[in-house]
């Protein structure tokens, strides 16, 4: 009975990846829809990479959220060329260390507010990054304000579903 339980949940496991991971790339392929504003993508403006897995955390767990965090963005490369390979390895690390982070904070008096406080931390883990990678065309300064700057609207929806989550959703360990 026990090694029929223990299959039973690895497959149970594998259903939530897959989903959490099928939300993870649909999303910001469907945000990526609507058109740039001055210029830039409104993904750089709304952020959708980062909130599948910050939902993906509270209610699946880090394994689940870190899973999709690595394939999402492949995923994401192979089916549409988005985001473009010179940037991916980056947007990757992001998404990463954002996650990490957040799991960090889970376990904190303030993970109601791990969303923005991880996407922060993320940047500036990623913008030192630059200064040994500089694979950017921005200095790393550049890159971390610019994306503090477009990114505000993104922070601000990344706290309000981390509320959510808080008052409404049940947390997994």
């Amino acid at each position: 009975m026990q090694a029929s339980l223990t299959r039973a949940q690895r497959i149970s496991t594998l259903k939530t990846t897959t989903g959490w991971l099928a939300a993870a790339v649909v999303f910001p392929i469907l945000i990526h829809f609507i058109p740039p504003y001055q210029g830039i993508p409104i993904g750089a403006y709304l952020l959708p990479m980062f909130y599948i897995p910050l939902v993906a955390l509270w209610l699946s767990g880090w394994r689940t959220a870190i899973a999709i965090t690595v394939l999402a963005p492949l995923v994401n490369f192979l089916l549409t060329g988005s985001p473009q390979s010179g940037i991916m390895g980056m947007l990757t690390l992001e998404v990463l260390l954002f996650t990490g982070v957040a799991a960090l904070w889970m376990n904190t008096g303030v993970r109601w507010a791990a969303g923005p406080l991880s996407y922060l931390g993320a940047k500036i883990l990623s913008s030192t990054l630059l200064i040994l990678w500089p694979i950017l065309p921005a200095t790393p300064w550049e890159f971390f304000t610019n994306s503090l700057q477009n990114g505000a609207p993104g922070i601000l929806i990344l706290f309000f579903i981390n509320i959510a989550l808080a008052k409404f959703a049940p947390r997994q360990r």
